[in-house]
This record gives C-alpha cells, sequence and structure tokens, in this order.
C-alpha cells in the first residue's frame, strides 16, 4: 500500500483509491469509476504502476515492458501519449486524484497526497502472514480466508510477459500456502475431519496437477477409506502432467501407483499390477522419458582454404568423433549418425536421475573441448548446431527389418531435431522441458520462439551459455522447500549444532547424514548452513566458509571428481570451461591464500584438468604415486591454509557416487579435521559403498 501525507486543497480526508488487479482491472473512488481506457497502452502503464510494488517504475522500465519493438524515440513518446491517455482515463474520479499519476523524466509514480489499496497486495499479505502462524484452528481459518480469493493477476492481459513473471509468483505463493494447509490437516492440526483432509489435498492437485506430494497423499486417503476408483484418477492425473511437461514419476508415485493396482479388489480377488496396469513393455520395445540431443557440423559449405574432399572427410570424421566421445562418456548412446551430424539419446537402454543434466552437459563439451571458438569462422573451422529436449519416446529395435540398431521414435525426436535445425551456429538449444529439469544447474541465454510440428503455439527454447559453479545452498530451492519448517529433525540439528559449535570454537569433525533418496539429507543440511553463516561470524570474528560438492553419477570414475566440484564451488567457475578460464581463476583464487608461493599450483591445476604450460611437463615427469601424495598435499595445504582464517564447512554431497581417488582424499582431509577448525559434512545413500567404511571408524 501507498498512503499519503499531503491532503489535498479544501480537502478533508485522504482520498481512498481502490485498485483492483485479480480479475478484469479497475481503478474506483467510493462509487466511481476510472475509466473509459480508449487505448490498451493506457490502461497497461497504470496496471504496470500499480504492479510494482513501490508504485512507482522508471520510465526506461515502462518503454521496455510496454513498448519493446519500438525504437527509443519512438516508444518515448508513446509513453508520453499513454501517460496522458491514462491521466484522462482517471479524470472520473474526481480532482481529488489529479495527483493519482505523477511522472518526472525519470519516473511516473502514484502520488504521496493518495491512498491506494491494491487487492493483490492485501492478498499477498494474507498469504505470507498464514504461512508464518503456527499450525492451528486459526492458521486453518487464515489459509482458508486467503484462499477464497482465487482470481487471476490481471486476467485481462493473458499475453503480456510483464505480466507473467508476477502472475506466477503469486500462483507460486498460493500453491506454497495450498499444501501447507494440506499438511497440517493431515498432521491433525486445524480442520483434521476426513472432508476436510481431502479437500485440501484436491485442491492442491487441482491447482497443480503434477504435484506428485498430493497425489500420493489422496490414493493414501481413498485407498483407506474404499474409493479406489478416486485413488486412481489422483494418481492418473498426476502421471499425465508430469508426462506432458516430460519428467518421470517419482518412485513415491510409482509405489503409490503399485498399491492401487496391486491390492485386493473390492471383491477379494487379488490383482497384480501386471493385471490391471498398462506393460511397460511391448516385446523389445519399451516407453520412456529420454532426453535427445541433435548436432549437426556447420560451416562445411564449400572447400575452405582450397582444401580437398579428402582433408574435409578427415576433419568432419575427427570432429564427429570427438563429439560422440562426449555422449558416451556421460552415459549417453549415439542412434544414428548421418552426413556431419550425430543424433544420441540419455536415458535409454540405461537410465539415470540426471540425464537432462547429462544431455546439455554433453552439449557444452562438445563445444568448449573440440571448437572453443564457438562458431563458424573465415578460416574453415567447424562449429555445430545443437538442440536438446526431453520427453516420452518408444526406445528398443524399432525397425529391425531395416538393419536399424537401437533407436527412439516419438514427438519428442521431432523436438529435438528442429530445435538443432533452429540454432546459431556454435550453440546449445534446449527445450522448456530439458529448461525446466536443469534450471539451477546451467545459466540461460535468450529465449527463441522455434515452430515444431503443427504446433499452433511456437516452442519458447532458451540457449544454454555456461554451466554454474555450484553456489552454496544451490540445492533444494526449488518450490518453497528452503523456507519450509523442519519438522521432526531435533535429533540429527542437536548432533549438527554441536559439530558447528565446536567448528567456530577451533575444533573440527566429520559427519556423515545418511538416507535414501528424498528423505531430506539436502535440506537438513541446507538448515545447517542457515545456521553457521548467522552463528559463525559472531561466535569468533572471523570469516567463515562454507563450500559445497557434488558427486555426480556421470563422473563416478573420473578421478578427484569431487574436488573438482568443490574448487568449482571456491573459484567460481565450472570443470568444463576450458583451461585458460579454470586455470586463471584459481591462479586468482590461489594466489589470495598463498600469495607468492606458488608450489601447489601445478598439482590444484592438474587436480581440475588444467595444463599449464611448463607446469604442466613437470608435473607428467612424476610418477603416479609422487604425483597422487603431492596433489593431496597441495589440497591439504590449501583446505588448512582456509581453516586458518575462519571456520570452515565442506560439504560432500552424495558420496555413494564418489569416484576412489576422492574416497582416498577424503580420508586424508577427515583426519586433518581433528587439528583444524573444519566441519567435513558427507550425504550418501545407505547402501554400501567402496572406502567410506574407513571414514566413519
Amino acid at each position: 500500500m501507498a498512503a499519503g501525507a499531503d491532503e489535498g486543497p479544501g480537502v478533508s480526508t485522504v482520498p481512498h483509491v481502490r485498485v483492483a488487479l485479480l480479475g478484469p482491472f479497475c481503478v474506483a473512488l467510493d462509487e466511481r469509476t476510472a475509466g473509459p481506457w480508449y487505448r490498451p497502452a493506457a490502461k497497461r502503464l497504470c496496471e504496470l504502476v500499480m504492479l510494482t510494488p513501490s508504485h512507482r517504475v522508471g520510465r526506461e522500465v515502462a518503454r521496455d515492458l510496454l513498448f519493446p519493438k519500438l525504437a527509443p524515440v519512438a516508444s518515448a513518446s508513446a509513453l508520453s501519449t499513454a501517460l496522458s491517455l491514462a491521466r484522462e482515463a482517471l479524470a472520473p474520479l474526481g480532482h481529488v486524484t489529479n495527483g493519482l499519476l505523477r511522472a518526472d523524466r525519470a519516473n511516473i509514480w502514484v502520488g504521496d497526497g493518495v491512498l491506494v489499496d491494491v487487492d493483490a497486495e492485501s492478498h499477498e499479505e494474507a498469504l505470507r502472514s498464514a504461512l508464518t502462524m503456527e499450525p492451528g484452528e486459526e492458521r486453518d481459518a487464515a489459509f482458508s480466508s486467503a484462499l477464497q480469493q482465487d482470481g487471476v493477476l490481471l486476467d485481462d492481459e493473458p499475453y503480456a510477459d510483464w505480466a507473467a513473471t508476477a502472475r506466477q509468483a503469486l500462483e507460486l505463493l498460493r500453491q506454497r500456502a495450498r499444501l501447507e494447509l494440506a499438511r497440517d490437516r493431515a498432521r491433525g492440526a486445524g480442520r483434521s475431519h476426513l472432508d476436510a483432509v481431502i479437500d485440501a489435498w484436491e485442491n492442491c492437485l487441482a491447482h497443480d496437477p503434477a504435484s506428485e506430494e498430493a497425489a500420493a497423499a489422496l490414493v493414501r486417503v481413498y485407498l483407506a477409506t474404499g474409493q479406489r476408483q478416486l485413488a486412481s484418477s489422483a494418481v492418473e492425473r498426476c502421471g499425465t502432467a508430469l508426462e506432458a511437461l516430460g519428467l518421470a514419476a517419482s518412485p513415491a508415485l510409482e509405489a503409490a501407483r503399485r498399491e492401487i493396482y496391486g491390492a485386493v479388489a473390492p471383491g477379494g480377488e487379488f490383482r497384480s499390477p501386471s493385471a490391471v496396469a498398462p506393460q511397460a513393455y511391448h516385446g523389445k520395445e519399451e516407453r520412456r522419458v529420454v532426453s535427445v540431443l541433435f548436432a549437426q557440423l556447420s560451416g562445411l559449405s564449400g572447400e575452405h582454404g582450397g582444401q580437398g574432399p579428402e582433408e574435409m572427410k578427415r576433419r568432419v570424421g575427427s570432429a564427429l568423433a570427438a563429439a560422440i566421445a562426449e555422449v558416451e562418456g556421460l552415459g549417453g548412446s549415439v542412434t544414428s549418425v548421418s552426413g556431419a551430424g550425430i543424433a544420441a539419446v540419455f536415458g535409454a537402454p540405461e537410465t539415470h536421475e540426471d540425464d537432462p543434466e547429462r544431455a546439455v552437459r554433453a552439449g557444452f563439451r562438445m563445444l568448449s573441448t573440440t571448437w572453443p571458438e564457438r562458431g563458424d569462422d573465415q578460416d574453415g573451422r567447424l562449429s555445430l548446431r545443437i538442440g536438446v529436449e526431453t520427453g516420452s519416446a518408444v526406445v528398443g529395435p524399432l525397425w529391425p527389418a531395416a538393419g536399424a540398431g537401437y533407436g527412439a521414435a516419438g514427438q519428442v525426436i521431432e523436438t529435438a531435431a528442429t530445435l538443432q535445425s533452429a540454432a546459431k551456429a556454435g550453440s546449445v538449444l534446449v527445450g522448456p522441458a530439458t529448461k525446466l529439469a536443469t534450471e539451477g544447474i546451467f545459466e540461460w541465454g535468450p529465449i527463441q520462439e522455434v515452430a515444431v510440428g503443427t504446433r499452433a503455439k511456437p516452442l519458447e527454447a532458451v540457449y544454454m551459455v555456461r554451466p554454474k559453479a555450484r553456489r552454496p545452498g544451490s540445492r533444494g530451492e526449488r518450490g518453497a522447500a528452503r523456507s519450509v519448517r523442519l519438522v521432526g529433525r531435533q535429533t540429527e540439528l542437536s548432533t549438527l549444532d554441536d559439530a558447528l559449535r565446536q567448528a567456530t570454537s577451533g575444533t573440527g569433525s566429520v559427519i556423515f547424514v545418511v538416507g535414501e533418496p528424498g528423505l531430506g539429507k539436502t535440506r537438513l543440511v541446507q538448515e545447517c548452513r542457515r545456521r553457521f553463516m548467522a552463528w559463525a561470524g559472531a561466535g569468533t570474528g572471523r570469516l567463515p566458509l562454507w563450500l559445497e560438492g557434488r558427486c555426480a553419477s556421470y563422473a563416478s570414475s573420473t578421478p578427484y571428481g569431487l574436488y573438482q566440484q568443490l574448487l568449482s564451488a571456491w573459484t567460481g567457475v565450472a570443470p568444463e570451461e576450458g583451461d585458460q578460464v579454470v586455470g586463471t581463476a584459481l591462479e586468482r583464487a590461489l594466489q589470495a591464500v598463498f600469495g607468492g608461493d606458488a608450489g601447489h599450483v601445478p598439482f590444484l591445476a592438474h587436480l581440475m584438468g588444467v595444463r599449464k604450460g611448463g607446469d604442466s611437463a613437470s608435473v607428467a615427469r612424476l610418477s603416479p604415486e609422487a604425483l597422487q601424495r603431492a596433489t593431496f598435499a597441495a589440497v591439504e595445504a590449501l583446505v588448512a591454509q582456509l581453516a586458518s582464517k575462519g571456520p570452515t564447512v565442506l560439504v560432500l554431497e552424495d558420496l555413494h557416487w564418489a569416484d576412489p581417488t576422492s574416497l582416498r582424499l577424503t580420508e586424508e582431509l577427515a583426519n586433518l579435521a581433528g587439528t583444524a577448525a573444519l566441519l567435513l559434512i558427507a550425504t550418501r545413500r545407505p547402501e554400501p559403498d567402496p572406502g567410506v567404511s574407513v571414514l566413519e571408524t
């Protein structure tokens, strides 16, 4: 809300203007309503100002949002016209609101002499207030009252990009409130009778059909009350929504589906899942969610620099061999090599939980390792155009009569091929399903609309720029996971609190967080990080350091793979970014820690896979055992130096995928934790892992 302090001349009260953004836009004072709006741009300008939290928007921002296709001079003129027409539309409210829409050369804002009550702001305040309350009848009533307002934000501007972000943020806040209300009722807080619990979960699923939590909860409730058909409907609605997004169902949802189809039928006859559910396999073919990559060499027209066809064939063959190596190195399957291009599938015949990441990362590695110049040039160098998308496909030996081997068929194949054709030279163009699955892992560039097949609406694809160096706390950010209060983890938090206090006082330790996937290991670690960053500086007066490294399933055979990720988080660059970028960032970071002592630089560069001129030759002369000892010593020296400057926490996630070299190095650092302000936190699954038992003793 924006409240004014000055009253207009001859007016005894501050005008109270009501603005409706939920549903059709409306500005009203008492019984009077603004309008008519002769120009859409005038109404949109007023909407934009009211939508901005401060009720103030810069002229340049308004021009860019409302008139993106106009040149600067034309957009400035259009904005001035829209402002005049907006004031004219507001005139029916009376002279007391003449200052409602103010402007100068830089900004447009709501005048100080007017009190503006925006329904969307009041709605958001009510939702956020309810989220901060303790579970119970009062919070249940607050949620129920706030969620009664379900109007669409700026419903009359469905195609305005500037309204889409705010509309999506509001819906995410509402869904968070719906889920909290349903969880409260399921735990017995608030209105916890059966009908109220079902209503809450159904409301969650209705607004987000891909909510696996809501679907699984409804399955449990409906099966408990003998309503098998409703349970089946809930799980199939969710499965269809996930498939439309190109996502696979989680183990929890698959377990719910098995519970439905594998339980006793109403007549007492047992029916197995295979008797009710569709078969997963049809002969040797099967339907799977896969990530598909198409790559095509460009720069082939003509004979570059007088090169003959033999030389061109050699260069194309060498380039394709390098591309295939990157695909297979990340667990993908090359299904086709034709002319100057390849097609590859990630997720079949072997499935991994991070197949979309593997596909996009393969595309980046193709560009950065084989064609570092990124793009065609006039000297005849080749570049790639790459398209990646994720979705359902039928995979297997699809056309044995034609002599074809393992392949894939489905809409996702056409989509990935079209993205490759539309991509710029030296780039990776990614479809929306893959982007959604890898959102926080890569940095993204401009969006490009691509027409695919007979789709009425073009696909919004986006260019991948580079992998992100892992940020502390970057996992667990999707949805509201990090802001949800932890429940039932007091024992674990108490143990972590003790370890944090010891670290801040100068004594290190090693903590293992062991649990099945989805039980909240990462969420627990992030809560630990929040406490550490709040306590450490206050407790010691020294700058705390929190670094995270994640073992990736595709790097389980890469020496030092875990510590490459850890140093990547420290230097701020991803390991795939090439020798020059990684080497420069590493040198800069080590200079800040060791000063003029460069003795550890070549060994840490070796760990990161960077070749550094003459240093790489001296490193290569060492025996494998001597090189490993020197590299371990360099890492220990670096960690000891960091811990000497302040309390330091190293988080090693998914240790069950760690390579043997990283496990041995972790054992060495565990010894260091006993003599320095160093806390090691490792997460892993409960299955036996090679090398871990030594650490736990």
